[in-house]
């Protein structure tokens, strides 16, 4: 019988308004980083707690929408709202799990991360109320709303990455990868445990490829902690930056997809460029509100990190 391999999938869940505003972030995923919908059909006819964690005070479960890259990290898209509901609301970072199952089954990593939400948000009577208040007023409902904590959830392997894990993840980083994820965080704010993000981070198994940085595997995705300075008001968006090969190829590319799709508008901009760096391109979309999407083109990482403008902006 032949061995599976255990692959090690990293999924990034964003907290959206609905169904309706996961649709058409899924949709400029797709469009512009070659991502691919996860069939998640299956999904509907299990058993999964997270679907009614606040009944009997909110009769309606948790929407998921995924997507994928072939590098292997998948971005889902997670709502508790009814499409009659949706309006343009910021997406929010809710949590970084990552997967561990046999076959690389897209849609059970999925699972899992729906599972570890379950677990770690708050179920209580109380916050359940806090929610019908909420959606009773139209208001926007937060990661905070639903797990008390100012922070991401990150549920890490504790297990090293075997050769046959790095070769699995390496040969999956030939195409379009998503390849840092920059976390925002407020240095004061803690865990349940008392410990801050980067106490988790450093606790963990991934790998430090340069002092900052922590990578999930040989060749995985990158996470990077941003702290923000005392004066800040508010936390910048998270940033997700992929790999290209060339930027100025990768900008006639996305022009082309944008002109190719009437509904789907884009506007581009760089940043951190100078006579020796290309820097990176910020793509902007009217239906992607609260992360940047960035691409870039050099190989090797940095320690240092560009922020956009109106990420300064926004935390001043």
């Amino acid at each position: 019988m032949k061995p599976t391999i255990t692959s090690l999938r990293p999924v990034v869940t964003l907290l959206s308004g609905s169904r309706k505003t996961s649709l058409k972030v899924s949709n400029v995923l797709a469009g512009f980083f070659n991502m691919d919908e996860i069939d998640l059909s299956a999904l509907t006819n299990t058993n999964d707690a997270l679907d009614s964690a606040y009944e009997p005070f909110l009769n309606q479960g948790f929407n998921s929408i995924a997507t994928s890259l072939a590098s292997g990290t998948i971005i889902h898209l997670l709502s508790l709202s009814n499409d009659a509901d949706a309006g343009q609301c910021d997406l929010s970072l809710l949590s970084v799990t990552d997967s561990e199952n046999d076959n690389d089954d897209a849609a059970k990593c999925v699972q899992e991360a729906r599972n570890e939400i379950f677990r770690h948000i708050d179920k209580s009577p109380q916050n359940a109320m806090k929610l019908v208040v909420l959606k009773a007023l139209k208001q926007t409902i937060s990661p905070q709303n639903l797990t008390s904590l100012e922070l991401p959830l990150l549920v890490l392997s504790t297990n090293t990455v075997s050769n046959d894990d790095a070769a699995n993840v390496e040969k999956r980083t030939s195409s379009t990868k998503l390849r840092e994820l920059a976390i925002p965080f407020n240095h004061e704010s803690t865990y349940a445990d008392g410990s801050s993000l980067l106490q988790k981070l450093s606790q963990s198994n991934l790998t430090r490829p340069k002092t900052g940085l922590y990578q999930m595997g040989n060749g995985g995705l990158v996470l990077r902690p941003v702290p923000s300075a005392t004066s800040d008001m508010t936390l910048p968006f998270p940033s997700f930056i992929f790999q290209c090969d060339s930027l100025k190829t990768k900008q006639q590319a996305l022009i082309n997809a944008a002109e190719g799709q009437k509904n789907i508008g884009v506007a581009l901009s760089k940043l951190g460029c100078n006579g020796i760096d290309p820097g990176q391109m910020l793509i902007h979309n009217h239906d992607v509100q609260g992360l940047e999407l960035r691409f870039c083109e050099a190989r090797q990482l940095s320690s240092s990190f560009v922020e956009a403008q109106e990420s300064l902006m926004a935390g001043s």
